[in-house]
């Protein structure tokens, strides 16, 4: 408790607060002048509100708690003990005060912000009967776009001010390059005023200008290179893709040609048909009785135990009612009177077969999207990188494992594709020859049929063959079905009979075992309803005894710390009054000044003495130093300026001479002059 408000006094004596308190004159403020403490911890807080810059004394209690209390709910404060809370507040309770106190400074920046933002992001609740003006909807939806670009900008104004970048860092470092502009400026003019002396000075300047601009131009020009070999490569990616699509497109076109072409859009435009008329209604209908059932249940009154348990007595009766008819229905049903159940079964089968591979379909349908979808976005990374990234270590030995499977199983699909299509080539040449031979033969069986006055017979003959041939296939066909489902009508028959006569006991067993379950399930409803009231009158016992234990509990822990607080204080006090009682017997005692023990006020009023007399000497060594600055600062440029130039005659004098065109001596050689 103790480092807990000492950790308060630390930020209350900082800025921007300087109460200027300690833990004795905190503790001995009256109730008004703490809960003035608080407010102006609030004002600091919410500088926003005016309203909280007043004073605590000419305010109605009431208002005082209501602000209080908004700005406590903006701060997200929840208090340890609630009971009693406002009123607590009201009266400045130390144990409040502080608690809150102790919440807030800590983190005062970020409750100021929270306070802030609360103050234009806290929502205006406006009830649905108002919002049906068209003005009032118009005014909400702007108060929704503003709070939303305030949000933005906020956020932006955040990221600015946690960057690293400030005003001053940008301010210092534009005079720096202002002052490195200048320098850099000086000293081309001396190289320039320097260079004019040399010969041929302007058509080496135009030189290096010429060579400049053509360094440029290249520049210029391999950017250029660069982003054309870029669109180059795009463009063959785009046309190989472009390229397997169509042989995409002819591979899925060759099997079957047109017909086979015809063929799957039928297929597939049945199984859009059934999917839009058949399955879609259905799965609407069942969630528009779904959500009929919901909220007819919504706009149900309350239900209460009582009602609940009526409910469920009801649903077991129906329960039982339908499970009765059931095994009635199973007992006098005679599957044989039915001709068509087998037909029905058939039917149920089909329908669940077409909707289970509807629904296959439409995963499939799913899958191929999400597949697409991946091998799109992969050939845009692909082709935006221009490489294809390799497996590494145990992955790409599978990799060239599965590379391997692939050929051999490449090669040998090559091998029977050019196995069959030697035969191919072999059955195609058998057939041509073998037609050729059948042409010649019909031409010399219609030339002998001419001859004997019998034209067509052939034809008429295999015709008629072919129409028998068919008529008895089918004869036998339908004697072969009728013969199977009479069978099969007899089998299922007897085996329904058979199942009737073993299931007969165990239906009357059935029919015992509901009668004792229901008769226990009543017995058990009502041993659970009694246990229910017993175990909800001791659960709450138990939880008047244990919130009794707990505020005894908070009640004898704040008496701990109460008493330890004022043992603390008590200790500091005794040991203030230690220090007192020393201070004054040494300034009352008249012993020499070597017995004499020394005194606080000595030993500080000397240091005092000691740090002016420090002070003093600083003051006249800046004096000293502001009045020799200028004089120093020259005598150092001119220090600079005479190394620079010593280093230039060093240089100067360690290269050889070189004649210059037209004169006599050395000077310099050629050097690249800037323009």
């Amino acid at each position: 408790m103790a480092d807990h408000i000492k950790d308060i006094l630390a930020v209350l004596n900082a800025a921007p607060f300087e109460k200027g308190l300690s833990l004795i004159s905190l503790d001995a403020l009256q109730p008004i002048d703490l809960l003035q403490l608080l407010n102006d911890v609030f004002a600091q807080v919410d500088a926003q509100d005016p309203t909280h810059a007043t004073q605590v004394k000419s305010e109605e209690p009431e208002i005082t708690l209501k602000r209080m209390i908004s700005l406590l709910r903006v701060l997200k404060y929840k208090p340890k003990h609630e009971d009693g809370f406002q009123t607590k507040l009201i009266a400045a309770d130390k144990g409040v005060v502080y608690d809150i106190l102790g919440a807030i400074l800590p983190k005062l920046q970020v409750h100021k912000t929270r306070a802030y933002l609360a103050r234009y992001l806290v929502k205006v609740h406006v009830p649905p009967e108002i919002l049906v003006n068209d003005e009032v909807v118009a005014v909400h939806d702007k108060y929704t776009q503003l709070m939303a670009t305030f949000m933005e900008v906020h956020k932006e104004v955040k990221e600015l001010r946690s960057s690293q970048f400030s005003g001053d860092v940008i301010k210092k470092d534009i005079t720096m390059m202002e002052q490195e502009l200048d320098t850099l400026t000086r000293r081309t003019e001396r190289l320039r005023t320097k260079a004019r002396g040399f010969p041929k000075f302007q058509e080496m300047l135009t030189a290096a200008r010429a060579l400049r601009q053509q360094q440029e131009r290249a520049e210029e020009i391999r950017i250029q290179h660069e982003e054309q070999k870029n669109q180059l490569d795009n463009a063959h990616g785009k046309h190989q893709r472009e390229v397997n699509r169509l042989k995409e497109v002819r591979a899925q076109s060759v099997g079957g040609g047109t017909d086979g072409l015809m063929r799957r859009m039928e297929g597939d435009h049945k199984s859009v048909v059934f999917i839009s008329k058949e399955k879609l209604p259905a799965a609407l209908r069942g969630k528009q009785q779904r959500l009929s059932d919901l909220k007819s249940v919504v706009n149900q009154p309350s239900m209460f135990q009582d009602d609940l348990d009526g409910l469920h007595k009801q649903i077991q009766g129906l329960t039982g009612e339908i499970n009765g008819m059931i095994e009635k229905r199973m007992v006098s049903n005679n599957p044989g009177d039915d001709k068509l159940a087998l037909f029905r079964q058939q039917a149920a089968i089909i329908s669940r077969k077409k909707e289970s591979k509807s629904d296959e379909l439409r995963d499939a349908e799913d899958e191929l999207k999400s597949a697409e979808a991946d091998l799109a976005e992969k050939k845009a990374t692909s082709s935006k990188t221009g490489t294809k990234a390799l497996p590494k270590g145990e992955a790409f030995k599978a990799y060239l494992g599965k590379l391997r499977e692939k050929s051999v199983n490449y090669k040998g699909r090559k091998a029977e594709l050019n196995d069959l299509r030697a035969e191919y080539m072999v059955l195609t040449t058998t057939h041509d020859g073998l037609s050729k031979q059948r042409e010649v033969t019909a031409s010399a069986v219609a030339a002998m049929e001419g001859k004997a006055g019998v034209s067509g017979y052939m034809e008429t003959r295999d015709g008629l063959e072919n129409v028998a041939h068919t008529a008895q296939e089918i004869d036998a066909q339908k004697g072969e079905t009728l013969e199977d489902y009479s069978a099969m009508v007899k089998e299922l028959t007897g085996n329904i009979q058979q199942k009737k006569t073993a299931l007969a006991p165990l239906i009357t067993q059935l029919r015992e075992a509901r009668g004792k379950a229901q008769t226990i399930e009543v017995q058990y409803e009502e041993k659970k309803a009694n246990y229910d009231k017993v175990h909800s009158s001791m659960d709450s016992s138990k939880s008047k005894v244990e919130s009794e234990v707990r505020g005894y509990r908070e009640e004898v822990h704040a008496h701990e710390s109460r008493f330890h607080y004022l043992n603390i204080m008590s200790q500091v006090h005794k040991v203030q009054e230690a220090s007192i009682k020393d201070e004054t017997a040494a300034y009352v005692s008249r012993a020499g000044p070597a017995e004499k023990k020394k005194q606080f006020r000595d030993i500080y009023t000397k240091k005092v003495k000691d740090q002016q007399n420090v002070g003093k000497h600083l003051v006249e060594k800046e004096k000293m130093v502001r009045t020799s600055h200028d004089d120093n600062m020259k005598l150092l440029d001119m220090w600079r300026d005479l190394s620079v130039l010593m280093k230039c005659k060093a240089a100067v004098s360690k290269e050889p001479d070189t004649p210059v065109a037209g004169g006599e001596g050395s000077l310099e050689p050629d050097r690249l002059v800037f323009d």
